[in-house]
């Protein structure tokens, strides 16, 4: 894992942020309640008048768009004034749903939007895994290509799209929710004579393009583009985030899946799991503290490890740092599930890795006993020869491939627990997963949801020792939320 394994830390600024907001919010919406329950609707207006004057005027070199200190209808925390608001949203507090639906809004604008830097696009297409499996996939099936309707969601650059039509797809509907990237692929696709013309024909008299850009969140495009329902044959989409679920853009594929795929088309990748294994110290910041110049700073490395325990990160992994096997945690069938499966709760068995490395080993008087010091997840896509008959493949961000943009999800223990390979050598009276007494197995129960905060995921996990003779030893559940 590279140097400082708090660097993808994604947790930390977020909760300053929140700390310091939610006093001022709590006084207000009090506020806000007192002045509607007492109908003084001035009261109100006066309220957010001066409550956005308040906060602004440390930030007065913000550009504005009018005479109150707003930008783009919001005060520089981001709340809605009530002025200049739509009437039909009615007031903030008076529906909650509105203002439930303000939030969701605000949450997919900052999300489509920072999908507007280049930066993530030549990130996502400089990423050779993910290139060859889609390339792959769409490319070597003619049979699944070859003059069928494509759906692209989340389109980006277009890139799948063009995959499409240069593959014999008949029509092309790119789907793209940022304002910016839906331009630059309408562009993209007209550079390379692909995007769909009435007034530009070749010779035969037929389009001479296929791809048609759509602005838009796929679950508002029927306002836009005359596409009946069930006229899709393939459903295209890169949907996966960190830890496969994060950024929860895989209820918008669903979503299109149920209204636009025909009865028996095909939906790539057509199936997703979620793999789960143990790391040893190796996978932490610690050896790096231990000697930096030939001085102990591994004060620093606990700390670290310590506050790793808070938070997910997002890094990579080497394989060789993993000390327990590799199982499923959970699979996907994308053809099938339904919406409210994205959220689940499973359980895994970790064991010792036989092939554990001798510095992992070492760390025991034991050699065959290692530290665990958490676990990593990482995920697998599959095009399988349900829908890519001629060529199946798989879009891994295992430890054990090549290393993608997507890294792998690391979850630490608060304490690591000492796992061996069985052998009945601690006294009953010793600890579960300490030095005297290892583990054999480390049982797992894991639950992933999609948090309150839109786009983003909670994480728990508890994690239990089992002794040789079979009892165990539980630790606390975690918390994680990756946002």
């Amino acid at each position: 894992m590279q140097d400082d394994s708090l660097l993808y830390n994604f947790g930390e600024f977020e909760e300053g942020e929140d700390e310091q907001t939610s006093v001022m919010d709590e006084d207000l919406v009090r506020d806000l309640k007192n002045a509607i329950y007492g109908d003084d609707q001035d009261a109100v207006k006066k309220l957010v008048v001066n409550e956005t004057a308040s906060v602004s005027d440390d930030q007065s070199s913000l550009p504005s768009s009018s005479n109150k200190e707003l930008v783009n209808g919001k005060d520089s925390r981001g709340c809605i004034s009530s002025i200049d608001k739509d009437p039909e949203e009615g007031s903030l507090m008076g529906n909650p749903q509105n203002h439930i639906a303000t939030h969701i809004r605000k949450v997919n604008e900052s999300y489509f939007g920072s999908y507007s830097s280049f930066g993530i696009h030549r990130e996502m297409l400089n990423d050779k895994a993910r290139m060859d499996a889609y390339g792959h996939a769409i490319l070597k099936n003619p049979s699944l290509l070859n003059g069928a309707v494509v759906m692209d969601v989340g389109c980006g650059t277009g890139i799948l799209s063009l995959f499409s039509a240069q593959a014999g797809a008949s029509r092309v509907i790119a789907v793209e929710a940022s304002a910016k990237m839906a331009a630059v692929a309408t562009q993209v696709a007209k550079n390379n004579g692909l995007l769909l013309s009435k007034s530009e024909t070749s010779v035969n008299g037929n389009n001479k393009g296929v791809v048609e850009v759509v602005h838009g969140m796929v679950e508002e495009i029927d306002k836009i583009v005359e596409l009946q329902p069930h006229s899709v044959d393939v459903l295209l989409s890169e949907w996966m985030g960190y830890c496969l679920l994060y950024e929860s853009m895989l209820g918008s594929v669903l979503y299109a899946r149920d209204r636009y795929l025909k009865p028996g088309g095909a939906i790539l990748p057509d199936t997703a799991t979620i793999f789960v294994a143990g790391f040893g110290k190796g996978g932490t910041s610690l050896p790096f503290w231990e000697n930096v110049c030939d001085f102990d700073m591994s004060c620093i490395g606990e700390e670290l490890v310590t506050d790793a325990a808070r938070y997910p990160i997002v890094d990579v992994i080497d394989h060789q740092d993993l000390v327990t096997s590799s199982t499923i945690l959970q699979t996907f069938d994308l053809a099938t599930m339904k919406p409210d499966e994205v959220d689940f709760t499973a359980t895994a068995s970790l064991e010792p890795k036989l092939s554990a490395s001798e510095d992992e080993k070492t760390h025991l008087n034991s050699k065959t006993c290692c530290w665990c010091y958490g676990v990593v997840l990482w995920f697998d896509t599959g095009f399988t020869t349900r829908f890519c008959r001629e060529t199946p493949t798989v879009l891994s961000t295992s430890p054990y491939t090549p290393k993608t943009h997507w890294s792998q999800t690391i979850l630490t223990f608060r304490e690591p627990i000492a796992i061996g390979l069985g052998k009945e050598n601690g006294r009953n009276s010793e600890t579960i997963g300490t030095e005297g007494y290892p583990a054999v197995k480390i049982d797992l129960r894991v639950s992933i949801v999609r948090s309150t905060e839109h786009r983003s995921i909670d994480i728990s996990m508890e994690a239990a020792g089992v002794a040789p003779n079979g009892h165990r030893r539980s630790w606390p559940a975690q918390l994680f939320s990756l946002q």
